[in-house]
């Protein structure tokens, strides 16, 4: 959390609007005001930390051995982002760019509870994983149907036309293997990094010289304990195939089928991850994963998230949160900039506890997004133009109008 560009903020803002009605003196405003302007702004940047890793830039994770070599670096951001997460989310490569930011928003948006979520430590539901690989490995996937009409003869061919999927792909048993291979591998490389930082610090301890030139890099070597690989992450598995999603948005996509896999690991857990609960939610006119007691079964998005959601509850029950936010607090407290008559300057006065605990949810019940007194939230606003942003490039692709020049990378033409 960015608590000291907040602070900055306070510090040298001589007027702010207030969580609700016209803007003021920033010495009027009351210690709860300030507060909840506070989460709400946490919350914003909790947003946009989020967005890369899981929208454009998921971590790559490819099913072949000849590219598994670049795998095993495991960066910073990336050790970050695994940590303090219930569940990864595979997708297979594509080249719809309407798929991911739907589908992270989609989870985002069942997620999110206004100021009751916990967001230290870059804490949320899942962390997305972009599944690579060649065309073999991807054969049992139908062609999308999107690259049959590029050369429609009516170029103005309304996109949520394009979109039909043919079938429901399965994949095979052999690479459901395979991906549940390579997800405990990413779990154990997160270990060996932390290995990495531990050996560092006692080296420097020792009068070793300090070879972290990057900031973001140094904290988090100093500062692992925050990130914890949770048993959770380990155990479950959500693999979504970008060639069922038909153009939906993130209100509309939890219908979209995915699978829900069991790794068959469950150190640390309370229980034993089963698929009993879900009963007829489980898609039974699947051939191959339609039983229950099987490691992997057909579901909607929606149903899997509830899953998981209900794991993640059961696990908080027992163990709590971990790391437990309100020690990383106190670690790091946020702080708040407050007029004081007596030397009538600002002074900075340090908000304890959690952020999750700042806000009397009785009195403000909704999310108010208080520094700019728009309509709606920062998120829900960026959600939108996120998703209206890539139905237009997707378009622009289906009529030829941009290609593919790498992974992320588009030219127009």
């Amino acid at each position: 959390m960015v608590f000291d560009i907040m602070k900055t903020a306070f510090l040298t803002s001589g007027e702010e609007k207030p969580p609700v009605g016209p803007k003021k003196p920033l010495a009027d405003f009351s210690w709860d005001e300030r507060v909840w302007q506070l989460r709400v702004w946490c919350e914003g940047d909790h947003y946009m930390q989020l967005q890369r890793p899981s929208r454009s830039d998921p971590f790559s994770v490819p099913l072949s051995d000849e590219a598994w070599p670049p795998y095993r670096d495991l960066t910073t951001q990336h050790f970050k982002d695994t940590c303090n997460r219930s569940v990864g989310i595979y997708c297979n490569s594509t080249i719809d760019l309407a798929f991911r930011p739907a589908l992270f928003d989609y989870v985002y948006r069942r997620w999110y509870r206004p100021y009751k979520n916990d967001i230290e430590n870059g804490r949320f539901l899942a962390k997305f994983l972009h599944l690579s690989g060649t065309d073999e490995d991807f054969d049992w996937l139908p062609r999308h149907d999107s690259e049959r009409d590029r050369d429609d003869p009516n170029p103005d061919v309304n996109i949520q036309m394009v979109y039909t999927v043919p079938e429901r792909p399965e994949p095979p048993r052999a690479i459901i293997t395979t991906l549940i291979s390579r997800h405990e591998t990413l779990c154990q490389d997160v270990k060996k990094r932390r290995e990495r930082y531990i050996k560092r610090i006692s080296e420097v301890a020792a009068g070793a010289p300090n070879s972290t030139a990057n900031r973001g890099d140094y904290y988090v070597e100093n500062h692992h304990h925050r990130y914890i690989l949770q048993p959770l992450f380990r155990a479950v598995i959500i693999l979504a195939c970008s060639d069922c999603y038909t153009n939906q948005t993130s209100e509309t996509i939890g219908k979209m089928p995915v699978f829900l896999l069991r790794t068959g690991v469950e150190e640390g857990l309370s229980a034993p991850v089963t698929f009993d609960s879900l009963g007829d939610r489980i898609d039974a006119s699947s051939p191959s994963y339609s039983s229950k007691d099987g490691n992997t079964i057909r579901v909607t998005l929606e149903t899997a998230i509830d899953f998981i959601l209900t794991l993640e509850a059961r696990e908080m029950v027992v163990f709590g949160t971990r790391p437990d936010p309100a020690i990383t607090c106190r670690e790091r407290p946020a702080s708040i900039a407050i007029f004081d008559e007596a030397t009538q300057d600002y002074v900075a006065k340090p908000v304890e506890g959690p952020s999750h605990e700042w806000v009397d949810i009785d009195k403000h019940p909704d999310w108010i997004p208080a520094a700019t007194n728009e309509e709606i939230s920062f998120p829900e606003r960026s959600m939108r133009d996120e998703e209206r942003r890539g139905l237009m490039r997707d378009e622009m692709r289906i009529k030829g109008m941009i290609v593919s020049l790498g992974p992320g990378t588009w030219g127009y033409f």
